[in-house]
């Protein structure tokens, strides 16, 4: 058994999504540690780009900007100093 305390603003937080889900806030908190320690146990398993690429992904940081002629990676010379 474990017992915790926990700063009021997030024992609220917690209270509300756990009447959100209809569970108790023990069950609530349980379900949270639970997803916690898989992610962790996941991320130790990434490389470093992995995690790179899912901290974009989980932002919506890929394939955000709009524009451009889709070549920067090609020609990028050209774009920073005017020629190539």
């Amino acid at each position: 058994m474990l017992t915790i305390e926990l700063e009021p603003e997030l024992e609220m937080r917690l209270k509300a999504v756990a009447e959100k889900e209809h569970c108790s806030v023990n069950e609530m908190a349980k379900r949270f540690i639970s997803v916690c320690l898989k992610t962790e146990l996941k991320e130790s398993a990434q490389t470093e780009g992995q995690r790179i690429l899912q901290v974009l992904d989980e932002y919506q940081l890929l394939g955000c900007m709009e524009g451009g002629d889709g070549t920067l990676s090609v020609n990028y010379k050209k774009h920073l100093w005017g020629n190539e």
